[in-house]
């Protein structure tokens, strides 16, 4: 057996005798707007629209401002994948492209954003505003950066270098409901998958596939990509891999975390990046930060129906990996804090409560989903 799959089928054994997930029945998406919320909030005069809608599964956050003009809008009455409707009538899709209007063909930039776990987002982010709830009691966080931009105290090694491998460069097929009459399909309609689009593009990369490697380089439509799962954290992230003008690399994975949140590095420069807000932390491009791209976390019982000809990456045929088995269901329905140091436990919401945030900089604001209902 390779050293580096051990790991794994430990984490398999361990979590598979754990309480199951319970399982989430996707809806089919209509034109009716009450489930959708429209928040338009700021971070330190950061504008930006945060929309949700709950039933259907998804949480998203643009900048307000396209070419120096802040946007008003509100919730689209047309069917998803439509989200907002701005003052000109133009009408944005969930990625942020405007499908109709005087705006057609215009996107909007995506904020630093993700669902996570409450615990992880919030030791990452000290004393962040938990929207509709108390301020948080948060020691003053005091260090001098050196070698590293983050505090080593709250360093911990998960793994060894690379016990977890990435995935590079996965073979992609277009999906047809026949997969589901011919034969079991490894993605079920509960199933969630991270949705990403690159101009006309629509490429869904599922969870499966990113508990098992947590990092997937790939090209989307010319675009070098790379997707970064944290599962101790619960983030994910869609990057760019040019890590500077001209210079692209693969990532691979550190072994470490720093707050329960993944270290990938880069092959190029082994530099080492913070996963949830794409830093550069420590080596030659320290303080850097990488360009992401908007991805949208859904059901793919949502997804296949919603798109023409969806594109999905295949199941790879990897010795030794059952990609049908969740390695961390019994991690996120357990609520204690995990082993890894943090620095403090925030206690205003269960450890492991899912919550969507928005980072600018150094700052953070919350949403549990109480608030995006």
């Amino acid at each position: 057996m390779k050293p580096k799959l051990i790991l794994l089928l430990c984490l398999s054994a361990f979590w598979s005798c754990q309480a199951p997930e319970e399982p989430r029945a996707p809806q089919v998406p209509g034109p009716a707007i009450s489930s959708v919320k429209v928040i338009q909030d700021e971070i330190e005069g950061v504008d930006y629209v945060l929309t949700a809608d709950l039933k259907t599964g998804y949480a998203v956050a643009f900048s307000r401002d396209l070419n120096g003009q802040t946007l008003d809008f509100k919730p689209s009455s047309e069917a998803f994948p439509a989200m907002l409707q701005d003052r000109e009538g133009n009408i944005w899709d969930v990625f942020g492209y405007a499908t109709s209007g005087p705006r057609r063909g215009s996107r909007l930039q995506p904020m630093r954003s993700t669902w996570g776990h409450f615990f992880a987002i919030a030791a990452m982010y000290p004393g962040a505003t938990l929207v509709g709830g108390t301020p948080a009691q948060a020691p003053p966080h005091v260090y001098t950066p050196g070698e590293w931009l983050v505090d080593v105290r709250f360093l911990y090694r998960g793994s060894q270098t690379d016990a977890i491998p990435a995935l590079n460069r996965p073979a992609l097929q277009s999906y047809r409901p026949s997969f589901e009459k011919e034969n079991e399909y490894y993605v079920r309609d509960e199933d969630l998958v991270m949705a990403v689009r690159i101009g006309e593009q629509v490429r869904f990369y599922p969870y499966r596939l990113l508990h098992v490697h947590e990092i997937i380089n790939d090209t989307l439509e010319g675009k070098p990509i790379m997707l970064t799962y944290a599962p101790f954290s619960g983030t994910t992230q869609v990057w760019s891999r040019e890590i500077r003008p001209g210079l692209l690399s693969d990532f691979g994975f550190t072994g470490l975390l720093y707050n329960a949140n993944s270290l990938p590095y880069d092959s190029e420069t082994e530099s080492i990046w913070l996963q949830l807000d794409g830093r550069c932390v420590q080596g030659a491009l320290r303080g850097k930060e990488i360009p992401v791209y908007n991805g949208v976390e859904l059901p793919w019982g949502i997804v296949k129906g919603a798109f023409k000809n969806p594109q999905i990456l295949a199941e790879p045929q990897i010795q030794g990996i059952n990609y049908r088995n969740n390695l961390y269901v019994g991690y996120r329905n357990q609520q204690a804090f995990p082993i890894a140091p943090v620095f403090f436990q925030d206690r205003r919401l269960p450890p492991k409560e899912k919550v969507f945030c928005v980072i600018v900089g150094n700052l953070s604001k919350i949403y549990s989903s109480a608030a995006l209902r």
